[in-house]
């Protein structure tokens, strides 16, 4: 198990370094039609821990999206 996820870790690294040097503009990435938000909201009902919902910074924002 414990080579499976080195294994794992090293594709996600690579593909993730390779996808780096071809970004996309964030409007291309950002769905405006269907927004996230309202199953977010699904995923806080049933959620059993407590939630604290956390002022959003754009700038971080953006640099998550472009890593992810």
């Amino acid at each position: 198990m414990k080579y499976i996820f080195i294994l794992l870790f090293s594709l996600i690294s690579q593909s993730a370094i390779s996808q780096e040097l071809q970004m996309r503009p964030l409007k291309e990435l950002i769905n405006t039609e269907e927004l996230g938000w309202d199953l977010v909201k699904e995923w806080m009902k049933e959620a059993k821990n407590k939630i604290e919902i956390l002022a959003a910074d754009s700038e971080q924002a953006h640099i998550a999206l472009h890593r992810t």
